[in-house]
């Protein structure tokens, strides 16, 4: 069986398994619905990624097979991670998601393990990892284009859903009674700072939601790879995530931040 398609008979099962685990609780249904819908989007938006950057287009195609099972099971662990947390406990989805592909044979090398493990986490978790550190330099690259590949295709799917559904989304990241002062429209300094040199923002720095709307906003300096820019701009998706966010700014801030990002997405796509 070829890597993608024992991939999606994966992702099916655990899917299919959780979804029967979450029984009458409509909201971790409702959520697993949504993540393998996302897995596949985050699979197109790869697809599109390794069929244009010189670094994979060039590959043999049972790498690239191997590459596109690697982006499709990248949230492998999302529906187990919802029942957890229903159930009030916590687990990371990354780091649990790489444990169970460590038991299989075929997705167990390191350079499925890693990006799966850190997709979600500032990019320093990579670089620090103990079985990244010990790797050679030529597999450190490795690791990293693969690890920036899942990355992207996994903001491009999140940018896009941004703009699909911003209402829910909204609902879902812009709640109240996360903040002491959810309403104030000027980011906090750490997160301001962060935004102004062109870097992710720490989650653990967010304190309203100006901070919120800018941490996401932030995602774009974690992309990578030149195509991630240019599939962005082809769907207008970044000009319509600033107007989204805008109200959560004061109107000099909100047109300044817009501005940054647009010259910011010139830059990487010239």
């Amino acid at each position: 069986m070829a890597y993608l398609d024992e991939a999606r008979v994966m992702l099916d099962v655990e899917y299919s398994t959780s979804y029967k685990e979450a029984q009458d609780d409509d909201y971790a249904k409702s959520f697993m619905d949504e993540k393998i819908k996302h897995s596949y989007q985050v699979l197109g938006a790869g697809n599109y990624l390794i069929a244009h950057e010189d670094c994979f287009c060039l590959l043999d195609d049972d790498i690239k097979d191997k590459l596109k099972a690697t982006v499709l099971l990248h949230d492998i662990a999302r529906f187990r991670e919802i029942l957890v947390i229903q159930n009030g406990g916590k687990l990371d989805h990354g780091v649990h998601g790489a444990m169970m592909l460590s038991n299989t044979e075929n997705f167990s090398s390191i350079d499925v393990l890693l990006p799966i493990k850190h997709h979600g986490h500032l990019i320093e978790f990579l670089y620090n990892d103990d079985e990244y550190i010990k790797l050679s330099d030529d597999k450190k690259e490795w690791v990293k284009k693969v690890s920036y590949l899942v990355r992207d295709a996994d903001k491009i799917a999140n940018f896009y859903l941004l703009v699909r559904a911003f209402g829910e989304i909204e609902k879902i990241f812009f709640v109240k009674d996360r903040f002491e002062n959810p309403y104030n429209l000027k980011p906090s300094e750490n997160v301001a700072d962060c935004f102004m040199k062109f870097m992710a923002v720490n989650r653990g720095d967010v304190k309203n939601f100006a901070d919120q709307a800018l941490m996401i906003l932030a995602w774009i300096f974690d992309l990578n790879y030149k195509y991630s820019f240019v599939y962005l701009e082809k769907l207008k998706i970044i000009d319509k995530i600033c107007d989204n966010f805008s109200k959560f700014f004061e109107k000099e801030d909100a047109n300044m931040y817009k501005s940054l990002i647009k010259k910011y997405v010139q830059d990487k796509i010239a």
